[in-house]
C-alpha cells in the first residue's frame, strides 16, 4: 500500500486525541499531509460538534491549523439518510412531521435543515422521528420520552455507535450507549448513521471527489473505524493509540489493511514504503 498515493480519512478520538490530550506524533503526520499536498479529511462519529468548532478544538489540542472544510461528519450523513429515506416515503417529506432529539444543537439544527420541527412532548404532539447523538446533559426524562416514541411508531436513527470513547480520565459512555438505554426499553434497532456505516465514508470521498481506490482510514476503533472502511471496501490503517489493539482482531472479527503501534511506527512504515 503506497501511503502518498492515497487520500486520507482520519478518525479524531482514539486517533488525534484523547480527551483534551494530543496524541504524540498525530500534528506531525498531518502537517506531512499538508507539506505534501496529500488530501485529507477528518471523519467523525463525534456529533456533539459542528465542524467549525470540531476544527478549532483540534487545532487548541493539536496545535494543528486545519479549518471546517476538513471535516464530514456523522450529522452529515445523518443528513443524507434523513433525504433518502423521505424520498422513499418512508418517513413524512411535506415538512409536517416532528422529531424528538436527544443532542447538542448541531443535531437539532440538522434535523430542522432537513425539514422537521424539533418537539419536546411525545404525548401529545405525533413524533414522525426519534434522533439520538451525546448529550453530557441528557437526562432520564429524556431518555424515556425517547423510548415512548419509538414505541408509538417513530423512526430511530442513532448518530454514531459508539458505545464509549477515550478521555484523560478513562473512557466514557458515547451515543451507542444511549442508543442501547432506548434499545433495551423498545427491543427497536436504531439506524445508524455515522462509522461503520459505509455511507460516511462515500459521502466524505464525495466531498473530496475521490474514489475508494485511491482512499485509506486511519482510526483506532475495530468496530467503527476499520469496520467502516472494510464495509465501503478501502483501505484501513489501524493505530494502537486509542480503543483497539492488534490482540482484539479475532475477539471481533475485524482486521484492518495495516496496523501500526503509533505515529512513530506509522511514519517509519511511510519512509521505508518509499
Amino acid at each position: 500500500m503506497n501511503l502518498e498515493e492515497k487520500v486520507f480519512l482520519i478518525d479524531l478520538d482514539g486517533t488525534m486525541y484523547r480527551g483534551e490530550e494530543p496524541i504524540a506524533g498525530a500534528k506531525e503526520f498531518v502537517e506531512q499531509l499538508q507539506v505534501k499536498n496529500i488530501p485529507f479529511l477528518f471523519v467523525t462519529n463525534n456529533a456533539m460538534r459542528n465542524p467549525a468548532h470540531a476544527a478549532a478544538n483540534l487545532n487548541q489540542i493539536t496545535g494543528l491549523s486545519v479549518t471546517a472544510e476538513h471535516f464530514y461528519t456523522s450529522v452529515d450523513t445523518l443528513k443524507y439518510i434523513l433525504e433518502a429515506d423521505k424520498t422513499a416515503g418512508k418517513i413524512v417529506s411535506d415538512g409536517s412531521g416532528k422529531a424528538f432529539v436527544i443532542g447538542t444543537e448541531y443535531v437539532q439544527h440538522a434535523v430542522s435543515d432537513a425539514g422537521f420541527s424539533v418537539s419536546t412532548d411525545v404525548d401529545s404532539d405525533e413524533i414522525a422521528i426519534v434522533v439520538v447523538g451525546l448529550d453530557q446533559a441528557v437526562t432520564y426524562k429524556q431518555l424515556m420520552d425517547a423510548s415512548i416514541a419509538v414505541q408509538k411508531g417513530a423512526q430511530f436513527y442513532l448518530t454514531n455507535p459508539d458505545e464509549q470513547f477515550p478521555s484523560s480520565r478513562g473512557y466514557v459512555p458515547g451515543a451507542g450507549a444511549l442508543g442501547k438505554v432506548i434499545t433495551a426499553a423498545t427491543r427497536v434497532t436504531p439506524i445508524v448513521c455515522g462509522k461503520p456505516n459505509a455511507l460516511i465514508i462515500e459521502g466524505a470521498l464525495a466531498k473530496l471527489g475521490a474514489d475508494k481506490a485511491h482512499a485509506v482510514f486511519l482510526g483506532d476503533n475495530l468496530m467503527t473505524d476499520i469496520s467502516a472502511a472494510v464495509n465501503a471496501g478501502i483501505d484501513s490503517v489501524m493505530i494502537e493509540t486509542g480503543v483497539h489493539n492488534r490482540t482484539d482482531f479475532k475477539i471481533y472479527g475485524v482486521e484492518p489493511t495495516m496496523v501500526v503501534k503509533d505515529y512513530e511506527t506509522l511514519l517509519s512504515t511511510w519512509q521505508q514504503a518509499r
